[in-house]
């Protein structure tokens, strides 16, 4: 079997690490070129492992339910849209568990929500659910805003109305476009956090002095 061609490299080690590279070497009973050879291929191994794990994790298949129904309005065309499945691939990037939402009165956005959802109802005894969720699409290359809106009457368990619908935006900015006066503070704020954009020079940090 031909031999491989062997190039001389210096490589300077503290004393520590240059007697536990010896020590390895001796214990695994090769030489201290071959042992390098081991260690590179083992790093090389760990960084495809790693890179086809991220892969695995930025491309993993969702799948969304987008509904509407509506019990609030006397339109019959805005009473009920057959709900459907959305599939992407891809990760989130903002979500927050239901159980962590707080309700709030409806009253106080009234004025929208009758404009924007056709309802005709008074929303005084109403509470409002509304849900933000951020998504990737790898596919697409483009942000999925995932928006849930719910009423419901005080010390009732049941939606008189609710809607899951989504939207494709292309950054931070374009997402922000598509919140409505409903969206609470907490959602925007986090939303701003997780996308924002990573200061990497002092005229970026200028912008804020």
């Amino acid at each position: 079997m031909e031999k491989k061609s062997r190039n001389p490299i210096s490589v300077r080690l503290t004393e520590d690490v240059a007697k536990k590279f010896k020590t390895l070497a001796s214990k695994n009973d090769v030489s201290q070129s071959d042992f390098i050879e081991i260690l590179l291929k083992r790093f090389e191994e760990t960084q495809q492992d790693s890179s086809t794990l991220k892969q695995n994790i930025i491309n993993q298949p969702f799948q969304r339910i987008l509904s509407i129904t509506n019990n609030l309005t006397n339109n019959e065309k805005k009473k009920y849209v057959k709900p459907m499945k959305l599939c992407f691939n891809g990760y989130y990037v903002y979500s927050i568990p239901p159980q962590n939402r707080i309700l709030r009165r409806a009253e106080q956005f009234e004025e929208e929500l009758k404009t924007e959802f056709d309802i005709t109802s008074s929303l005084k005894d109403f509470l409002l659910y509304d849900s933000i969720d951020i998504a990737f699409d790898s596919d697409r290359k483009e942000y999925l805003l995932f928006e849930e809106v719910g009423l419901k009457k005080e010390n009732e368990n049941r939606y008189n109305f609710w809607v899951c619908r989504c939207y494709y935006a292309k950054d931070l900015e374009d997402i922000k476009t598509k919140f409505h006066i409903y969206v609470s503070d907490e959602d925007e704020k986090s939303i701003e956090m997780a996308l924002a954009e990573t200061i990497s020079n002092d005229e970026q940090l200028k912008l804020f002095q």
